[in-house]
């Protein structure tokens, strides 16, 4: 029912699609100790994360792709005792970034635009602790969105106390590319 994953970072490979669902509680976090040097993060791959409640201090990483956190908990689960006094979503610290990337070919540098990051608290909060990290930001290339719902009907809240990156750096071409967008859809 409760699932945990642990790693160093959580990433994806070019272009994939990866769905990680627990039947209760998904707990992301970053492991301590790790031995060795990271393999670089795939870009334009898709993460998708889905539990009653979802816990994340992890670094979740899919460059110019799309990562998404997604409470399926209903107002019947919290009735019910489902314990979601921290947010249904709650990432309390670590970093999730789609941020654009930069590739080169031989003398040529191509920039990817960053990707989009969803969290849906479903029938409760969304929290991004101080700790935190959120990025779609870019290179070259424009921004990305980021968007937050939390609306059950009455109450919905998001609490936003980390960092949110979104902004757009001009390249080698010295054009300034589109700013990043967040979206923020709550009952209060």
């Amino acid at each position: 029912r409760d699932l945990t994953l642990m790693a160093g970072r959580i990433t994806i490979l070019n272009g994939a699609d990866a769905s990680i669902t627990a039947g209760r509680s998904l707990i992301l976090s970053k492991s301590s100790g790790v031995a060795g040097a990271l393999p670089a993060p795939g870009y334009g791959g898709k993460l998708q994360f889905v539990g009653k409640t979802i816990a994340s201090d992890a670094d979740i990483v899919a460059l110019a792709g799309q990562i998404s956190m997604n409470s399926n908990a209903t107002p019947n689960d919290i009735a019910n005792g489902l314990e979601v006094a921290g947010g249904t979503v709650k990432v309390s610290g670590g970093t999730i970034s789609t941020a654009g990337t930069a590739v080169a070919f031989g003398s040529t540098v191509a920039y990817a635009p960053a990707g989009n990051i969803a969290i849906d608290g479903g029938a409760g909060n969304v929290v991004i602790d101080s700790t935190a990290t959120v990025d779609v930001s870019s290179t070259g290339a424009a921004a990305g969105t980021l968007s937050l719902k939390a609306v059950n009907g009455s109450n919905g809240k998001a609490m936003v106390n980390g960092t949110l990156k979104g902004q757009a750096t001009e390249g080698v071409d010295g054009l300034l590319p589109t700013q990043g967008r967040f979206t923020l859809d709550t009952d209060k």
